[in-house]
């Protein structure tokens, strides 16, 4: 996986619940990371009325975030060109769970 510079996304059971979840090399051993599934994400806005909408950020402010995402960045592993949308990867079993 690490060579194709590639992960998988799948889904799984645990517990009973079905997780949408990536796979992906992590030095010498695999991950496996948790996802939302698309019905799981929220708008913002719609859950905080009093979210700030101007989107301006001061210089300090904008440089203080470079830096953490800097931090935070693994080189081993280069983003992926492909764009992967949440509407393909659906639960199979909270569907059935809301009509009951």
């Amino acid at each position: 996986m690490q060579e194709s510079n590639k992960v998988g996304i799948a889904t799984f059971v645990m517990r009973n619940k079905e997780y949408l979840v990536a796979i992906r090399p992590e030095d010498e051993v695999i991950a496996l990371e948790t996802m939302y599934f698309a019905d799981e994400i929220r708008t913002p806005s719609e859950e905080l009325p009093n979210l700030s909408t101007d989107g301006k950020f001061t210089a300090k402010e904008l440089d203080m975030a470079q830096l953490l995402i800097d931090s935070l960045a693994r080189t081993s592993i280069r983003p992926s060109t492909t764009t992967i949308t949440g509407a393909k990867w659906k639960s199979s079993s909270r569907p059935s769970a809301r009509a009951a």
